[in-house]
């Protein structure tokens, strides 16, 4: 199964800027991985955010989850995630 290509490492965000926007970075704060402007409104600007900065934890527990559900039968399932896992890290 591929690895996911881009930056390693939890993600945070917070308001950065002169004209703030929404910066996800890297934990250890020495990569910017997403600049949100205020295109949209403030709420679904943090909701985007919030969900940029989760991404590397939500394909973990997709990865996590492929065998686990294999080893109890749900072959269907794990043959969804597997898929999702794949057209998200497979540039």
């Amino acid at each position: 199964m591929a690895e996911f290509k881009g930056t390693k490492g939890k993600w945070s965000q917070k308001f950065e800027g002169c004209e703030p926007s929404r910066v996800i970075r890297s934990d250890d704060g020495n990569k910017e991985v997403a600049q949100i402007y205020r295109y949209n409104s403030e709420s679904e600007q943090k909701a985007n955010a919030l969900l940029i900065s989760k991404s590397p934890l939500l394909l973990k527990a997709i990865k996590d989850s492929i065998n686990e559900l294999r080893e109890v039968g749900l072959n269907d399932m794990a043959n969804y995630h597997e898929k999702l896992y794949n057209e998200c890290v497979n540039l």
